[in-house]
């Protein structure tokens, strides 16, 4: 019972944050296109596309690191280039 009242949101609340503003113009937008289920669904249409976001960003940085590897590293010694 304290590990889910306490500890778990603690970890999660220093691990993922919404902007307050964004959450507050994601509701207008929300509440403006579909209504009061869409003002319900805001924050986690909001929290869904921040983690996306993240995960996008990550794949993108590991990527341009791999890139700057060793082709012998990325397979690309097994390749025939003419």
């Amino acid at each position: 019972m304290i590990e889910g009242e306490t500890v778990t949101p603690m970890l999660l609340a220093r691990r993922f944050t919404i902007n307050p503003v964004l959450v507050i113009v994601a509701l207008v937008f929300w509440y403006w296109m579909w209504g009061v289920p869409g003002a319900i669904l805001a924050t986690p249409m909001l929290a869904v596309d921040q983690d996306r976001s993240a995960t996008a960003s990550n794949r993108w940085q590991r990527s341009a690191t791999l890139s700057k590897a060793d082709p012998a590293t990325l397979g690309a010694s097994r390749l025939s280039l003419g």
